[in-house]
């Protein structure tokens, strides 16, 4: 029952999220909360999702189940902090999408969001998120890249992975954890 409850709450929430992000409108002050809570919904529920069945399922202790499922959210928000800083920086035949296509569908992604928090006078984010003044992309693209916003957003995905990594000290010493703290190596050097 309780994977099954877990299937269900995970898509009220996915839906929720999705729901919410579509009706907010750009605020600056509220913007990364809001961001974090998204992607939180989005995306980091799945892995929560994952983790807690799976081990349920396997007949893990409630405190292992715990800690999967603490590894597999802050995993999960790394995950989305480094997808959205290849969409300002990744190659696009690799990407399988153009440079700034977030920003183009007007989702303010954690880039976006730094550098409106960065320079508050300069309302280029809120125009193109706002006011659906595309043309400016390319331009917000070149603002961002010219600042130190995404090596701050590296550091935020970095503090993700460190907090998934301490959860994983809850498990027993094995290859399977391990592999988890490789995984999330991974997902912070990936680049496509």
């Amino acid at each position: 029952m309780r994977v099954i409850r877990r299937f269900t709450e995970t898509l009220m929430i996915i839906s929720g999220g999705e729901l919410r992000e579509g009706s907010s409108r750009f605020d600056a002050q509220s913007a990364r909360e809001n961001y974090y809570e998204w992607i939180s919904d989005k995306t980091a529920c799945l892995f929560v999702m994952a983790a807690e069945c799976s081990s349920v399922l396997s007949g893990c202790p409630e405190e292992q189940v715990q800690a999967l499922k603490d590894y597999a959210q802050n995993f999960g928000l790394a995950f989305q902090v480094i997808d959205d800083i290849l969409d300002f920086v990744g190659d696009p035949a690799t990407l399988g999408k153009p440079v700034g296509s977030d920003l183009m569908e007007g989702a303010a992604t954690l880039p976006s969001i730094l550098y409106a928090e960065k320079f508050p006078q300069d309302k280029i984010i809120e125009r193109i998120i706002l006011e659906h003044e595309k043309g400016l992309v390319p331009q917000a693209l070149k603002k961002i890249l010219a600042t130190t916003v995404i090596d701050e957003c590296r550091q935020i995905a970095r503090g993700f992975y460190q907090k998934a990594s301490n959860s994983l000290e809850k498990l027993p010493d094995c290859d399977a954890r391990r592999s988890l703290r490789a995984l999330v190596e991974f997902v912070i050097e990936r680049n496509k």
